[in-house]
This record gives structure tokens, sequence and C-alpha cells, in this order.
């Protein structure tokens, strides 16, 4: 069977297509966790991948990758192929950047876009965006002053050059790295699995007759463009607003604002009236990352069950102040953005509660991290990250999951294989009893871990936490969940880098999720007593 990109694809053909593609880019994500050896990336899923069409359009991704990822990566593609035009691609090339304004918001996030050629013509790009283990800089996840403090900045570039591996900017990445043959080790897992997703794809087009994805990329964001704007008709056009006050990281509360505005199958969210950016803490977000967040937010709760693609979000518009701390200006810092970020979900979700309370959730107690580096007594260098979950905001449908990554879908690394990282024990592990808002459904519950430290050497313990002074909302009458804790040997601390040496424990105390709905009269009398 041939197809022109003039022919009409049927439904059919097209879902066959379409699980081929997704298909390809789950093997390729699967490729990904067998040659990492960094625990972000091999353990905590922290990456994502997408097959983007020739105009840069998400077409596919793994079921896997991390969520707001996936609605950076297009943009990110477009910003590198205005300094390297598709005419100037060859076979091989891959380009590089970690700009935070480019790219997924902080220097940590490496993206990379492979073009792929067919009869020496680009027909799409294969692309990944990937948490390096260590870029340099300071360890604080606040604590820099601005970008420059936060590590190694790399403006777009061609990391391969038609299968020639750039050295000069490898030996740029590996002096700035504390743990260099981790980054390098990552970066080159990740241009064998773009490697092994361009054979694939090949093979998929061969395999069908095709001579391009343009029919494919065409058929799969109409249908997509047509499913979401359905949705959004079902809405009643007007303007829904809504505002939480979030954690402030050393400085004063943080206020995030939102409306979210319906006009017939058009939807614009706009964060007029946050705060402005900080120089307090490194929280700041650019616009790239807060679109991607939006989107996440977005898709869940209108469309959760069609594969992500750039045609869901055609008639969805998104914009924050300049200056504010949903679109700041560089060089602020932006380290710790997802910590602000991730309250986001937060306003949309309570904006849209009266309008469509089927589909949204209350606040969930995530997402927390936790890094450990050092030296060993022989001078070689560790460095591991972990990344955990308190409970999961309950929805008009059910409670809350405990212990479960919303509204990012990274995966905790397993204790064994943290503690083979790094000479830390991991002594606790436990679920935290009424952390859970009540409501007529209860946010899933958090849970409390504990650390100590095994060899002679001083441990430095980076910690991300989020909902410690402010809890995760209940929703439509649901009660908040708990709020976060760290406790350094047993004692609540306010340090969020810490030494520790032998024998000492640090705690975490993950809040649970928001409760939806209000309990009914018994149920909360029966919780008093």
């Amino acid at each position: 069977m041939t197809t022109t990109t003039e022919e009409h694809i049927d439904p059919i053909t097209l879902e066959v297509y379409w699980n081929r593609l997704v298909s390809l880019m789950g093997e390729t994500d699967q490729a990904l966790l067998r040659m990492a050896l960094s625990t972000i990336i091999g353990e905590s899923r922290d990456f994502a991948f997408l097959l983007l069409d020739e105009k840069c359009g998400a077409l596919s991704q793994s079921v896997t990758s991390l969520t707001v990822f996936t609605g950076i990566l297009p943009y990110t593609a477009r910003s590198l192929l205005k300094r390297f035009p598709p005419e100037s691609l060859k076979e091989g090339d891959i380009l590089l950047t970690n700009d935070p304004w480019l790219g997924a918001g902080h220097l940590p996030d490496y993206c990379f876009v492979k073009p792929v050629f067919m009869e020496e013509a680009v027909i799409g790009y294969f692309a990944c965006l990937g948490h390096m283990q260590d870029i340099g800089g300071t360890l604080s996840y606040f604590g820099a002053r601005d970008v420059y403090e936060e590590g190694l900045r790399i403006p777009p570039c061609k990391l391969y050059d038609g299968d020639e591996p750039n050295e000069q900017v490898l030996d740029i990445i590996r002096a700035n790295s504390r743990v260099p043959n981790l980054v390098i080790g990552d970066i080159r897992a990740i241009r064998a699995a773009l490697q092994g997703a361009t054979n694939q794809l090949l093979e998929f087009l061969n395999d069908y007759g095709l001579r391009d994805l343009r029919a494919i990329s065409q058929a799969i964001q109409d249908r997509s463009e047509s499913a979401m704007s359905t949705l959004v008709r079902s809405i009643p056009d007007g303007c829904y607003a809504h505002e939480v006050s979030v954690d402030g990281y050393g400085g004063d509360p943080i206020r995030i604002a939102g409306s979210v505005t319906v006009d017939g199958e058009k939807l614009h969210v706009d964060y007029n009236g946050t705060s402005p950016q900080t120089a307090v803490a490194a929280i700041n977000c650019s616009m790239n990352y807060t679109r991607g967040s939006t989107l996440v937010a977005l898709k869940s709760a209108l469309v959760p069950e069609i594969p992500n693609n750039d045609g869901l979000f055609r008639t969805v518009t998104v914009s924050a102040p300049l200056g504010s701390i949903l679109n700041c200006r560089p060089p602020v810092a932006v380290k710790g953005r997802s910590t602000v970020a991730v309250h986001t979900h937060d306003v949309l979700f309570g904006a849209l509660a009266t309008a469509v309370p089927g589909k949204v959730q209350a606040g969930s107690g995530s997402f927390w991290s936790v890094g450990v580096n050092g030296q060993y007594a022989d001078g070689r260098p560790f460095s591991a990250s972990m990344i955990i979950d308190g409970g999961m905001g309950a929805s008009d449908r059910k409670g809350g999951l405990s212990t479960t990554a919303y509204p990012w879908n990274s995966v905790v690394t397993p204790s064994e294989i943290y503690e083979n990282h790094a000479p830390v024990l991991i002594t606790r592990k436990e679920l935290i009893p009424g952390s859970g808002g009540r409501g007529r459904h209860q946010g899933g519950m958090g849970q409390r871990i504990s650390f100590q430290t095994t060899g002679e050497s001083p441990v430095t313990f980076t910690v991300r936490p989020v909902n410690t002074e402010f809890p995760p909302p209940g929703l439509l009458g649901g009660e908040n969940g708990s709020l976060g804790r760290v406790l350094l040997n047993g004692r609540p601390c306010a340090q969020r880098l810490l030494t520790l040496n032998k024998g000492e424990e640090l705690t975490l105390e993950l809040p649970g999720g928001g409760g939806f709905g209000a309990a009914a009269p018994t149920a909360r009398r029966e919780a008093a007593e």
C-alpha cells in the first residue's frame, strides 16, 4: 500500500500507523533506560522522547515520557532550527542546547534534536530532553543569585556533525561536571537511542510505502484538534479565575493567579496577577516551562486518552506577564522552577472546578527530590538523585492515590539502587496515615522517608521540597492535604542544602493530597472522634 501526502487516511489505517509510532517511541524510551548510567535518567525517568514532523509539530511520544517536557520540545526544536536551518543539516547531525529560555527552564535539562532524512530531504525530527546528573554550579536548588551561578549554559550548537562528535563541546561539558562519566555516558546513550529511533522510523515508512510523514501528521493533528475543540465547546463561554499562595523559599509567599477564558472552541490561559520574578530564591520560570506545565494540566483534564500531539493545542494559547515569576527575564536564577510551576495545575483546576467539576482534581503533594553528592574516601566522586512524591489529589471520581507522581510522571529510584550509587542507607519508608485531605473523596497519603550516611566522608544532601508552608489545596469543599516537613536528626530544619556526617539522619515527610468535595456530616463527626 502506498500513501501520498494528498491521499485520505481512513480511521483504521490511521490507528495502525499511530499505534506503531507510539510503540516505536516506547522502544526508544526503553533503549535509553537500558543504557543510561545516572539515577536521574535511568531510574527516575527524568526525560522525554518526541517524534516531530518537518514543521516541528509533535506527532508521537513514548507513554512514559515526562509530561511537561512534551509541551516544551517542539518550541525548543524550532529555536534550534532558527540557528541551524533544515537546509544546512545533514545525516547524523544532532543539535543541542540547555538554555533555560529556549528549553525546559533550567540548566540540567539538555535538549537534543536529530533530523531524519529520506531521499536526501528532512522529513521530521526526533527530539529528546534529558536531565543531566550534574552540570556544575551550585548544588543548591534555591541558593543561586542568577543563572550564571547555576552551572554550564550551552547556546544552540551541533553536538554531532554528520556522525562526528563535537569534541570541543564534549570537553567543555566534561570540565564543568563533578561526575563527567555519568553525564557523557548519558549523552552517548541518548545519541544511540535517537539513532535507533531513526532506523525504526525509516523501516516503518518503507513497510507502508510512505515517502514522508505529512499525511499522517495532518490526519493525527486534525483529528486531535477536533477532539479538543469539542471538549472546549462543551465548557460554557466565560472567564474562570482562581489563585493560590505557594511557598516562597526564604522570601514572601508567591501568588499564582490565572484565568481561563473560553470562547467557542478557543481557550486562553492568562497568568496576569502572578507575583513578579524574585531574586530571593531560584524559583523563577521561563515562559517555555510555564507553557509546558499549562498544557499538561489542560490535556490531563480534557482529553486524557488521546496520545499527545500538537493538534491538541491549536486553539489553546497561554500568556504570562513578562517579568513575572511565570515568565521571567534572564539572567535570574531558575534551577528550582518546578516548585512554582507545579502549582499552575492548582490554579487551572480551581478555575475550571465550577465549569467542569468532573474533569479536575484537588492539589497533589508532589514532586520532591533529594540528591546526594560527595567523594568516597579514595577520592572517587559520587552523585545520585531520587524523585519522590506525596499523595495525589482526589477527584470527582475517586480518592487520590498515595505517594503517586502528579502532575509529572517521574518514577522513584529504588532504595537499593540509590544505596549502591552513594554511601547512604534508607532506614525508613512508610505511608503517613491521615495526611490526605478529607472530603467526599479523600486525598492520597504522603510518605515519610529517612536517610543516613554510611561512609566516613560527609555527604551533601540537596532537598527540593514542595508545600512546606502552604498545603496541597482541597477542591469544592474538600480539605487541604498535610504540610510537608524536612527534619535533621528528628528536628525541623529550614535548610535545603545539608552536609551530613556518618550516622546523622535526614527525614522527609511528604504532604498528602487535597480532598475533593465536602465530606458527609457523619464522616466529619467520625473523623473528629
